[in-house]
């Protein structure tokens, strides 16, 4: 999971974008789920939270229902949906570059 977050986030300063967009899945403990206060919140958050601080990019979450969420990443309204793991459906939505800090 972590592997294939860092690739994306990879990609994505290739393409130089200073922003990412993206969905948590709902109730997706300890990874991703929406806090008390409706916000997002878990490990997988917390990480790329760390993961956009650290290469200076603004980051916009959304936690939201895995249809939805995969929805829209294949539309192109989000450009990152961790966590995903290596399956058949997940090989055709999956693009990573090289990339040289």
């Amino acid at each position: 999971m972590l592997e294939l977050m860092v690739l994306h986030i990879i990609y994505l300063c290739v393409v130089a974008k200073r922003e990412l967009k993206t969905n948590f899945v709902i109730d997706y403990k300890p990874y991703s789920f929406k806090n008390s206060k409706n916000g997002p919140d878990g490990f997988a958050i917390d990480l790329i939270k760390a993961v956009a601080a650290a290469i200076d990019y603004d980051i916009e979450i959304h936690v939201d229902h895995w249809p939805n969420a995969l929805k829209a990443l294949e539309k192109g309204d989000i450009d990152l949906l961790p966590p995903v793991f290596r399956t058949s459906l997940s090989q055709n939505l999956i693009k990573s570059v090289p990339c040289k800090f």
